[in-house]
Parts: C-alpha cells; structure tokens; sequence
C-alpha cells in the first residue's frame, strides 16, 4: 500500500522577516530543539534525508525511547516525524513536524482543521495563506511569520499515484 498521498507538515524557519509576530518568534525552541544549535547535539539521532533547494541539509530525527518520542508532540499533536534543517555551518535553521496519511483516509483533512485551529489559537490570525500546484502535488496552508521565526502549516496531497516527492 503506498503512503503520503496527505502531508501535513509544521515547519519552522529561522528567518529574518519584516512582519511584527511575537507570538511565531516565541517558537524559536520547540521541545528539544532550538534554532542555533549544533548538528553535533543531535548527531547520534539523526539519518541524512536530502538537500534542501537552498542546500541546506535536511535530517530525519530518530526516536530512541520515550523521551525522544515526547518531542514528537507539538502544539497538542503528535506528528509521524520530525525533519531538522542545518545550514552549512552545522546550526539548526529549520524543523519539520510531519504527519503522514494514507491515500483517501478521510481523517487527514479533518485532523488538518482541527489542527490548523489550534494554531490560530495559540498564534493568532495568520500573515499569509499559501496555494499552489505543481508537478501534481496540491500545497495548501497558512504562514505566521515573526521577527526571526516563521512558522507555516501545510497539506500535501496528490504527487504520482498518491507518492509526494521526498522533498
């Protein structure tokens, strides 16, 4: 049975932004992880994934026990994964939390919502509504973008016979 035919995904930047969003900067640190850290703090956890389209580094995070399994919670969701981005000088720039659904389980846009109202929430009403189409993969979601911390929420569906593409 193939998997991925919905991602959703709650990926926070480091990022320099113009918008004024305290609540998104807030989210610097995120359970174990915290924009700036060291590749070396995570290295016995992580399995190379891909480069990212800027040519960063993109890791799988590996849980171990329970305590590691406890960082796939964010926000009161627990996610499948967790993906963790490292510039070229090794520092955590990015995070993934990812939730993986199988083709036409009708459960995923629910838990999409349900999700997506939670962040609103927490972080207030979003800066940027995201739409697109390519290469047969619909992306959907909402952006909340700080000083130094962007945090957008997305849905993934479509890619070939219900794949999404590894990056």
């Amino acid at each position: 049975m193939r998997y991925a035919a919905l991602l959703t995904a709650l990926l926070v930047l480091l990022q320099k932004t113009g918008a004024q969003q305290p609540a998104a900067d807030k989210w610097k640190t995120v359970n174990a992880f915290s924009m700036g850290d060291n590749k070396s703090k995570y290295t016995d956890q992580l399995l190379f994934w891909s480069k990212t389209g800027d040519g960063n580094n993109a890791y799988i995070y590996k849980t171990t026990g329970y305590k590691s399994q406890m960082n796939l919670e964010v926000f009161g969701w627990r996610y499948t994964s967790v993906y963790l981005i490292f510039n070229l000088q090794d520092e955590l720039t990015g995070m993934q939390f990812i939730t993986v659904y199988k083709p036409n389980d009708y459960a995923a846009d629910k838990d999409y919502y349900a999700q997506q109202e939670k962040l609103i929430a927490s972080l207030g009403p979003y800066t940027k509504k995201e739409n697109s189409y390519t290469d047969g993969v619909s992306s959907n979601g909402v952006t909340w973008s700080g000083n130094e911390v962007s945090i957008s929420f997305v849905k993934k569906t479509g890619g070939k016979n219900g794949v999404l593409p590894s990056n």
